[in-house]
């Protein structure tokens, strides 16, 4: 996976996480918020 990838998954989970509580947070909550693919995640 690029770097780019990773990051943009770590800093979208970051953001949500600051929202609601980790088990609230989806896969597809993530990628909507980083605009990448769910078969790249």
């Amino acid at each position: 996976m690029a770097s780019f990838t990773k990051k943009a998954i770590r800093e979208s989970f970051m953001r949500l996480l600051a929202e609601r509580p980790v088990d609230k947070i989806t896969v597809k909550d993530i990628v909507e918020d980083c605009g990448i693919a769910r078969n790249t995640f």
